[in-house]
């Protein structure tokens, strides 16, 4: 077993030191768009997301099989312009949405996923610096409910306008989600870590894919939706997917050369995982008996 770990840990590594490195590089320029230069020097492709098919690792969930509920309840709100009036408004509705389709059905059945923090930021993901004002914020974290699988979702919103081009908010804050999922203990027969991300940029909102390949980052980028009159219908979608089919092998090894670590690395990973995996089977143990006590 130690040494299944090692190996999906020294595959993972060049994928690891990667990521960083966008970050980094990201984080300390003033760059709001990434253009095509950046995603060629950083090795990031993207790809078209289409809505009505499904991605590599999210398909959405049939419309069929989404909870009814009663929309007048939502209480939507009217549009207000301005670029923070916009955008809260929208993850505000998002919010309300989410939470009555959770309500509906999702507690009492087989559905995947459940809404939850899984990952403190702090202002080294958030677009802040000490007294700066924010440039975006994460919300709405959803990931699969026993953490059995890797993959999860979250919205993002930016106090900008709309760009067709990659922001800098969506690829620091995936970048940041996608490293938290690699180094926990409960993930350790995973290599890919897809990542779902609903990001609103004034009344404008899209989702996009991401997952590294071990070569490259791939992002996947829907068209933007217009969310300035309340369409049940563009609610509907963006839930189908929020609350879709998570897929894809994501245990399968990726076709990279990976890391050999030095034996004094070994015995301190192996440590630090030892530790982990107790807190996570905690973890888990509290939870299944929190679903046992809603249940009843």
């Amino acid at each position: 077993m130690d040494t299944l770990i090692l190996n999906r840990l020294g595959k993972t590594e060049p994928v690891r030191l990667h990521l960083d490195h966008i970050f980094r590089t990201i984080k300390q320029s003033e760059t709001t768009t990434l253009d095509e230069h950046d995603l060629s020097r950083f090795k990031i492709k993207v790809s078209r997301l289409d809505l009505d098919t499904e991605g590599s690792f999210f398909k959405p969930l049939p419309r069929s099989q989404l909870p009814q509920i009663n929309w007048d309840e939502v209480n939507f709100s009217d549009w207000a312009a301005g670029e923070t009036n916009e955008a809260r408004r929208v993850d505000y509705t998002f919010l309300r949405v989410s939470s009555h389709i959770w309500n509906a059905t999702f507690q009492n059945s087989d559905q995947e996923w459940i809404p939850r923090k899984y990952y403190h930021e702090d202002t080294n993901i958030g677009g802040s610096v000490e007294l700066r004002p924010l440039e975006w914020q994460t919300t709405g974290e959803v990931e699969e409910k026993w953490r059995r699988k890797p993959h999860c979702s979250y919205r993002i919103f930016h106090y900008a306008e709309p760009s067709d081009a990659l922001r800098r908010g969506e690829v620091l804050s995936l970048l940041r989600y996608m490293r938290w999922r690699m180094q926990q203990g409960s993930f350790l027969q995973h290599y890919t870590f897809p990542v779902l991300i609903c990001s609103i940029s004034r009344s404008k909102v899209r989702l996009l894919e991401a997952y590294h390949d071990g070569e490259s980052l791939c992002i996947s980028k829907s068209e933007f939706y217009d969310f300035k009159e309340n369409v049940v219908e563009n609610y509907q979608l963006f839930m189908q997917w929020i609350f879709g089919v998570p897929c894809g092998d994501t245990c399968a090894p990726l076709q990279i050369t990976g890391v050999e670590f030095a034996p004094a690395t070994k015995k301190r990973i192996l440590s630090n995982l030892a530790r982990k995996a107790r807190l996570a089977d905690a973890r888990r143990k509290h939870l299944e008996r929190h679903m046992i006590v809603s249940a009843t």
